[in-house]
Formats: structure tokens, C-alpha cells, sequence
């Protein structure tokens, strides 16, 4: 998969969510929550398979990489996700401006504390975002150019489709971060993981602070953190607790060596494609 194509990928995921939109209509009858499902499911749905369609994948689940990671990798994949979240994401995203239009439509979403607003956050975004940024893009990138530059392709692209600032720099950082796990463990469902410890993080926010009206009125950092102390107390247990974590991964996989396998499945692709038969 090219750049290019990766590009193509996320209009058309854009396109996609423009047509679901749709299902908007539905909202007098099933509410707003349950029509921010199904919208926002037949949106991303019909996202991966034009991504698919892009790069010429078969829609079937053998396209995918769907080991399940170790158990041992799975609480510092969850901390390392929120660390960044908090301790990272947090503190750069508050020095961004972002206009009223957007800070209404995030209100809005994070005054949505219902299961099917559970759903949607926690369950549909961190399986269909992955499969169509991690599971298609990257993974195409991975075996057509060096793993930095397809990671920060991808994560870029998977920051900017956010529209928002708050949500291009989360979006930036922690794709970085399922970026690295993907290409260290080629393991689609770490990456699931990641995103759900964060967007399931942002959801407990919700029920137990009034993430809403912050977002409106967007006030400084310290207090959003309740003060210096605390402050200082959160993003230094935060940052250390994403460093030892991307740490412990590091040297969890440090055996291993990812270069030998997008390389190989690259050569084994061109061989294939050399030695073909010629269509009659």
C-alpha cells in the first residue's frame, strides 16, 4: 500500500461517515445515543472496506493479524495507553486553541455516558479504527516502506481524520504508540487493546466528572488536574508509568526481530507476483 493510497483510504473513510450520516435520521425514533451507533458503526464499516477495496484485500478474517498478545504484555499495553493518555496527550492538547464549533460537538459526545454511547467508544472505535489504520494502512505501509515512516504516516492520518486539535494530537500520539506495538508484535488485537484502555479511560472520566462542561470552557491544566500537587503528582506517575511500560515491551520483544518479517513477506509478495502464470 502507498502513501498515496493510504491518503485515498482516509477520504474515503470520510466519505463514508458523510453517507452514514444517514442513519442521523433515525434519531426521533431510537434516540440519540443508539443512532450514534449505528451511525457511527456503519460509517467505520463501510470505511474498512473501501480500505480493503484500496488495497486489494480480501474481506474475510484470515486478512488480519488476530493473535491474541500475551497475557504478560497486556496490563503494561493498557498502561502504557493510558500513561501517554494522561501524563502525555493531556498536557500538549491543552496548549492547542480550538474553535467553539468543535468544543460544542466534543461537549456533546462526552455528555453521552449511556450504554450505547459505551458501545460506540469503547467497543465499535477501538476494533473498527484499528482494523482500517493499524490492520489495512499500517499494515500495508509496514511492507513498502521503513516501519517510521509508516507509523508516522499512519498515525498522522489517524490524528487528522479527528477533525478537532484534542483529538489529532490523542489520535497522533497513541496511533504512534499501537503503530510500534503492531509493528514489535504484529499483533492487530494488541492494538484493540491500547485503544480500548484509553477510550475507556476517557468514558470513567465522564461518569465521575463533568467532562462537558470542561470541554466548553476549556480551563488551564492545573486546574483541570485540581492544582500544582496534583497536578505534578498525576503527570509524573503517568509519564513513568507509560515509560516502564513502553520499557517492559520493549524488552518483552527485544528477541525478535520485525524488519526480517515485513522485509520477507514483501520479497515472498514480489516472488509471487514473478511468478505467476501470465493471464490468458
Amino acid at each position: 500500500m502507498t502513501i498515496a493510497q493510504s491518503i485515498v483510504a482516509v477520504l474515503g473513510a470520510v466519505a463514508a461517515m458523510i453517507v452514514s450520516a444517514l442513519a442521523l435520521l433515525l434519531k426521533p425514533m431510537l434516540g440519540r445515543e443508539a443512532t450514534l451507533l449505528i451511525y457511527y458503526s456503519l460509517g467505520m464499516g463501510l470505511a474498512v472496506v473501501i480500505a480493503c477495496k484500496i488495497r486489494r484485500l480480501p474481506l474475510e478474517c484470515s486478512s488480519f493479524d488476530l493473535r491474541v498478545p500475551p497475557v504478560s504484555t497486556w496490563l503494561p499495553l493498557a498502561l502504557g495507553s493510558v500513561g501517554l493518555l494522561l501524563g502525555v496527550v493531556a498536557p500538549v492538547a491543552s496548549l492547542l486553541p480550538m474553535s467553539e464549533e468543535s468544543a460544542e460537538q466534543l461537549a456533546e459526545l462526552a455528555g453521552q455516558t449511556g450504554v450505547a454511547s459505551l458501545l460506540v467508544f469503547v467497543v465499535a472505535a477501538p476494533v473498527l479504527e484499528e482494523v482500517h489504520f493499524r490492520g489495512v494502512i499500517l499494515d500495508g505501509l509496514l511492507r513498502g516502506y521503513s516501519a517510521r515512516t509508516a507509523i508516522l504516516v499512519s498515525s498522522l492520518l489517524f490524528g487528522i481524520i479527528h477533525m478537532n486539535s484534542i483529538q489529532f494530537v490523542t489520535g497522533t500520539i497513541l496511533g504512534a504508540f499501537a503503530g510500534w506495538v503492531y509493528y514489535r508484535s504484529r499483533s492487530l488485537l494488541a492494538c484493540v487493546l491500547i485503544h480500548m484502555a484509553a477510550n475507556g479511560t476517557g468514558f470513567m472520566l465522564r461518569l465521575c466528572w463533568d467532562t462537558a462542561e470542561a470541554v466548553r470552557e476549556q480551563p488551564p491544566l492545573v486546574e483541570s488536574y485540581g492544582g500544582v500537587a496534583p497536578m505534578v503528582a498525576i503527570l509524573t506517575v503517568c509519564t513513568l508509568a507509560a515509560v516502564g511500560s513502553v520499557w517492559f515491551l520493549h524488552r518483552h520483544w527485544r528477541g525478535t526481530d520485525p524488519a526480517s518479517h515485513w522485509s520477507s513477506h514483501c520479497r515472498r509478495i514480489r516472488s509471487a507476483r514473478t511468478t505467476a502464470p501470465p493471464n490468458p
